[in-house]
């Protein structure tokens, strides 16, 4: 049986292998705060627009990720692995 950490780290290079250099890069530097500067940016394009979505609805989630967090960085602590969490849902 592979250990946690051997498992963790398949895990990371095959994500690492899947995404190009330039989002690997941006994934690197984005942090929870450019998440919400981002649903405020789309809200306000909305209402300009017209075509609002309520992207308040957003922010239980996003309080709660930020708790989540707040864990997974003394978890990830040392590692390359942090950045991964966030998206790994995704793909």
């Amino acid at each position: 049986m592979a250990s946690p950490r051997t498992v963790i780290a398949d895990a990371f290079e095959g994500f690492n292998r899947s995404i190009s250099v330039e989002d690997a890069r941006t994934f690197m530097n984005t942090g929870l705060e450019d998440v919400w500067s981002a649903a405020k940016d789309i809200d306000k394009e909305q209402r300009r627009r017209q075509l609002a979505q309520n992207l308040r609805r957003v922010e239980p989630l996003l309080q709660r990720i930020e708790s989540y967090a707040k864990v997974s960085e003394v978890l990830c602590n040392g590692t390359p692995y942090l950045t991964c969490v966030w998206v790994r849902p995704y793909f």
